[in-house]
């Protein structure tokens, strides 16, 4: 009987754990909050993130042009959602307001995996923080010839002057 309710005790624990670590943003996550500025290809690109609360996170990607113009071109959202993590960038087309989500897949120290795998284009986003001040993303999923595409951005931390 006393083995009995040990297992129960140690797996209520488990359970425990894991719903509490789903039910908030990780430590990790956390610390893309800022602006970051970058380039994907030779467009010049800017993304913000703002931590709300332990379940959301929300931010704006945007591109630059070539008179320093900010052009805003996705809300974005990492949210709880029953229990699990989701990224969630909102696109206006046509007059409408189109959100995807993807759901985290993978995460490390980090590294973060979000997939969806009905969407088009992409299926896959993927952050690294390779330090403090320094933060790669990428979209990626099947191009029209049956392949893979990806498109890196390459972020570094704004700092005021």
């Amino acid at each position: 009987m006393k083995k009995k309710t040990l297992y129960f005790a140690i797996l209520f624990s488990s359970f425990t754990q894991i719903s509490k670590a789903q039910n908030q943003l990780t430590v990790g996550l956390k610390k893309i909050a800022g602006t970051w500025v970058g380039t994907s290809g030779q467009q010049k690109v800017l993304e913000n993130w703002m931590y709300v609360n332990p379940h959301l996170m929300i931010g704006s990607g945007a591109t630059i042009n070539e008179k320093g113009d900010t052009i805003p071109s996705e809300a974005l959202k990492i949210s709880i959602i029953r229990g699990m993590t989701f990224y969630i960038p909102s696109l206006r087309t046509q007059g409408k307001i189109k959100s995807t989500p993807f759901m985290l897949e993978k995460e490390e120290e980090s590294y973060w995996r979000f997939t969806n795998n009905s969407h088009d284009f992409p299926k896959v986003i993927e952050y690294w923080l390779t330090d403090i001040n320094h933060m790669k993303a990428s979209i990626s999923g099947a191009d029209e010839n049956g392949g893979t595409k990806t498109i890196d951005f390459i972020f570094e931390r704004y700092k005021m002057k």
